[in-house]
């Protein structure tokens, strides 16, 4: 699926969601919950944390690592998945941690993204 439509990232995207929509509704009762999202295309680790950002205390859904399928990077899944979290996410706020991609980083500045101060490579968060 080289440079693949908005319609197939849409589809490669929507199980990794599935998985994150059974994260967020089983993350409802601990204080804090962490799960591996596993699909063939994607791999991701998510987390319901509390964190201090900007003076306040918020709850957050922490995105702590995206691993794309080699044969499926560069076709817009990370930005697919994380804006569609960004969406389904019922906390206060959504962070994406250690972004060891400048691409990533820049997406992340263009789009309203807010960096973590004190954190290398660069995390940021964005508000709900």
């Amino acid at each position: 699926m080289e440079n693949g439509s908005d319609n197939d990232r849409e589809l490669l995207a929507e199980e990794p969601l599935r998985g994150l929509r059974e994260f967020l509704a089983k993350a409802e009762k601990p204080i804090l919950a962490r799960q591996w999202i596993e699909t063939d295309v994607m791999r991701i680790y998510v987390r319901k944390s509390m964190r201090i950002l900007e003076g306040q205390t918020l709850q957050c859904l922490d995105i702590a690592a995206i691993e794309v399928q080699e044969e499926y990077q560069g076709q817009g899944l990370f930005k697919t998945f994380v804006t569609k979290a960004h969406q389904l996410n019922p906390y206060q706020a959504t962070c994406i941690e250690h972004a060891q991609s400048p691409y990533i980083e820049k997406w992340c500045q263009t789009n309203g993204w807010r960096i973590i101060p004190n954190t290398f490579p660069p995390s940021f968060y964005l508000p709900k």
